[in-house]
Formats: C-alpha cells, structure tokens, sequence
C-alpha cells in the first residue's frame, strides 16, 4: 500500500466543458531509484512538468495555428507565456526529429 508520504497531490488543468474548465486531480506515487533519488512516476495522460493533460496541450496546439495567441490565452483564460512554453517544447521536439541531410543550399 502507498502512503500519503509516498505520493505528491498533482492537479492538471484538462478541457472546457461548454465555458467551464476541467481538471484532474490524482496522487502521484513517488518511488525511490536504486541509487537513493526519489522522482514521481510518468503519468499516460500528462508532460511532466507542464500542469496541462496531453489532450489539452493537443487543443493548445490546434487553436494556435488559427488565432493570436493573446486572444488564445483569453479564450482558455491561461496565461500567454504558459501557452509559448508549450508551443516552444514542440516546436523544438519537433525541431530535433527534422532530418536536413539532404539540405545542400
């Protein structure tokens, strides 16, 4: 059995139903390595670190690419720079996977 000690409470912010934002709640069990470290366990539904679920990062990424970000971060009512942050880790995740070895010019 896990205990309260064991986990961290986590909350991620997740889609709007109609105008009302949803969030998920969990305790995150945290584990001990071999070598003495602690670190939480990755979760299915969430990046670590970004307080986002995967799907609404998804919906961040789609509405980015039809409107100002500024106007995004009012419809969602988040924080302009929290979006950026999500939109940079793409960008770059994306950015590493690009293959220009055929690029001569």
């Amino acid at each position: 059995m896990v205990t309260a000690e064991q986990t961290e409470q986590k909350t991620w912010k997740h889609l709007f139903f109609w105008q009302y934002p949803t969030y998920l709640h969990a305790r995150v069990p945290k584990l001990k390595n071999r070598d003495g470290k602690i670190h939480m366990i990755s979760l299915p539904w969430a990046r670590e670190g970004s307080g986002f679920t995967l799907l609404f990062e998804s919906i961040i990424l789609e509405l980015a690419k039809h409107m100002p970000i500024s106007k995004l971060g009012k419809y969602i009512k988040e924080d302009d720079e929290r979006l950026m942050r999500i939109i940079r880790y793409y960008v770059e995740k994306s950015k590493e996977k690009a293959d220009y070895s055929g690029i001569t010019q």
